[in-house]
């Protein structure tokens, strides 16, 4: 049986980024917890928005991995379908030179 080589797409790495920040920022929570955090005078982070702007970005990248998924599946079921229909061809011009030859 052949191997099937699996390479990772950029949209997969992302994922697994993305979903590790996340993972990472909500163990941290509790030590977060004292109140937002400010990255500069003007831009406060809240907790919330932030792990809920992750979660947006990781269900928005899950649609396109799985839409990937979809595509490559109907690729390979239009291959299949093209390699049966090729190998019902060559059955029957084998069974039509087998007449001819009077095996």
């Amino acid at each position: 049986m052949k191997k099937i080589k699996f390479q990772s797409s950029f949209l997969q790495i992302l994922y697994l980024i993305t979903f590790i920040i996340l993972f990472a920022f909500i163990i941290s929570t509790p030590a977060l917890i004292k109140g937002p955090v400010s990255i500069s005078s003007k831009l406060i982070l809240e907790e919330e928005t932030f792990e809920g702007v992750l979660i947006c970005i990781l269900f928005i990248m899950s649609i396109l991995i799985f839409y990937l998924y979809n595509r490559e599946v109907k690729k390979h079921k239009e291959l299949i379908t093209k390699i049966n229909n090729e190998k019902k061809k060559v059955e029957d011009r084998l069974s039509n030179s087998e007449q001819y030859i009077g095996i």
